[in-house]
């Protein structure tokens, strides 16, 4: 999701410096973050597009390409973090807390292999639904709409 916002927001339409999107995952419930920084002015396009890339993400598969793109990020990004100790013991916490076992970095990478354009579309249109969604803005906010369907490009 950060890449496509990146590629939406910032490089395509120069709105926001920065944006990038983050999962907060516990036992028992999860928060999937979309920050971004910009211009009280550029508020409303930001969003916009946000839920324009959500709705998108949720009603069309992705490409194959993109999902096996994903992929490989995803595992380097796990390879890499396995070069920090703090990060080695974080992992171990909450394989215990999750999973209530240590998960072999071998399963995790047969995980990811197993995820499809389908299963992905599905996770994405249970886990991206209208009802679940908190907009929270800081900064000066007047005139600034908050109700999605104020928002168009």
């Amino acid at each position: 999701m950060s890449s496509r916002l990146f590629q939406e927001v910032r490089e395509k339409e120069g709105l926001a410096y920065s944006i990038y999107s983050y999962l907060a995952s516990h036992s028992d419930a999860g928060t999937l973050v979309v920050s971004s920084g910009t211009s009280k002015d550029k508020v409303s396009q930001v969003l916009a597009i946000l839920l324009r890339e959500m709705r998108r993400i949720k009603n069309e598969p992705v490409g194959v390409d993109e999902l096996d793109a994903a992929r490989a990020l995803l595992k380097g990004n796990i390879l890499l973090s396995l070069e920090s100790n703090d990060n080695v013991m974080s992992k171990l916490a909450k394989n215990e807390i999750y999973f209530g076992a240590y998960q072999p970095l071998e399963n995790i990478i047969k995980g990811l292999q197993q995820v499809t354009v389908q299963s992905l579309m599905e996770l994405c249109q249970e886990i991206l639904d209208d009802r679940y969604l908190t907009l929270q803005l800081m900064g000066d906010l007047e005139g600034i709409p908050t109700d999605p369907a104020e928002l168009t490009l």
